[in-house]
């Protein structure tokens, strides 16, 4: 009961050796980190690919902002053409 949470070991079943049960299981923390970085890594890849990430977060807030910007512009102008038509 002390073991619960902890990971199952993988078991290995090899024929040509006669040999069946669990290897020996070490944890590498740095292997383990450089593991998960690369899936970090190419998890973020297809996310850009697939469009939905941006390249560069710095380039796509400012778009956003200049986006904004001239929507409240057009927006404003609207107004005021709409104050002088009625």
């Amino acid at each position: 009961m002390e073991e619960i949470g902890s990971p199952v070991p993988k078991g290995v079943v090899d024929v040509q050796k006669d040999f069946v049960g669990i290897l020996p299981q070490e944890m590498n923390p740095d292997k383990e980190l450089a593991r998960l970085r690369r899936q970090m890594r190419q998890i973020r890849t297809r996310a850009e690919n697939l469009g939905l990430l941006a390249a560069n977060p710095r380039r796509q807030m400012r778009r956003l902002a200049e986006l904004v910007v001239i929507a409240g512009i057009a927006g404003f102008a609207f107004a005021l053409w709409r104050l002088q038509t009625f």
